[in-house]
């Protein structure tokens, strides 16, 4: 039972209730609303299907990042955060989505917690399809209320949004506790932060944090959602994403900025991430 964790205290406090919905994406449609910044908080829960959560946080100092929301799962998508959502499966990605404004507590020197970091677009953290049943239940209620708008609607659909935001950190601190873990990697994470147009060997990255490489590996994969690698080719991205749209770079020059001697592989690596070509970019 999660009332039964030893978890860090956190208090937040739901201003406004602005939205409740259920929600449907047929294959391959593109939300892109939010590519300019989310201006509230939310959750989104997945009923069925898949959808592929493309990031470009730019402003919080994250690099490109995508994540796939799967059936049962729930995530906290807090204000500020850009990105486009695609429906990823041939099944419509059909889901509940609750937006509110949440007041942030004041920052304070203490240690980062789990739910600081995911307050902060820091950290991402996707519910286990195991708990979907809990949340479901949560999220149908809400939207009963929501919609019935009866006297007092408004207060209720707050209790509710409190019991699932309740439910969601309680679960990220457990899954994310071990601070040690993240310290650890934060020599090679800031980095590759630092230096994503150099090509740093996992090797040396390991080293660094004083682990053998496999342990490494594992452990910033299992942190970070992506390979060290990978973590390097979304920053390089992200910043190729930028020199583009500002129309004072070539293919060519932004290739060299974000660390691509070869223009033509820089290409492919863009195409697989984005979706289109570099120059098809520059034109859009």
């Amino acid at each position: 039972m999660l009332d039964s964790l030893t978890i860090a205290d956190f208090d937040l406090d739901v201003s406004e209730v602005l939205l409740v919905h259920r929600n449907k994406f047929v294959q391959q449609f593109k939300w892109s609303e939010y590519l300019t910044g989310r201006g509230f908080d939310g959750l989104s829960f997945c009923l069925s299907g898949r959808a592929a959560f493309d990031f470009a946080d730019s402003h919080f100092g994250l690099s490109y990042s995508r994540f796939e929301l799967s059936r049962g799962q729930m995530v906290f998508l807090p204000a500020g955060s850009s990105y486009t959502v695609r429906c990823d499966s041939d099944e419509p990605f059909v889901h509940y989505t609750a937006n509110f404004r949440l007041e942030r507590p004041d920052a304070d020197s203490s240690e980062p917690t789990a739910v600081s970091e995911i307050l902060s677009g820091r950290l991402r953290h996707i519910t286990s399809e195991n708990n979907a049943a809990i949340y479901q239940n949560q999220l149908d209620e809400l939207l009963s209320v929501w919609l019935g708008k009866h006297s007092g609607y408004r207060v209720l659909a707050k209790s509710i949004i409190y019991r699932l935001l309740y439910l969601y950190f309680t679960d990220a601190d457990r899954t994310h506790r071990n601070r040690d873990e993240y310290n650890k990697l934060l020599p090679a994470k800031r980095l590759l932060d630092q230096s994503y147009t150099e090509n740093h060997s996992v090797s040396e990255l390991a080293t660094l944090c004083d682990m053998s490489e496999t342990h490494f590996r594992r452990l910033f994969t299992k942190l970070f959602g992506r390979s060290p690698t990978e973590y390097r080719l979304e920053k390089r991205m992200l910043r190729a994403r930028d020199l583009l749209l500002s129309g004072q770079y070539s293919v060519a020059e932004t290739a060299r900025e974000v660390g691509y001697s070869d223009p033509n592989y820089f290409t492919r690596l863009f195409r697989a991430r984005i979706g289109v070509s570099p120059s098809d970019f520059m034109i859009g």
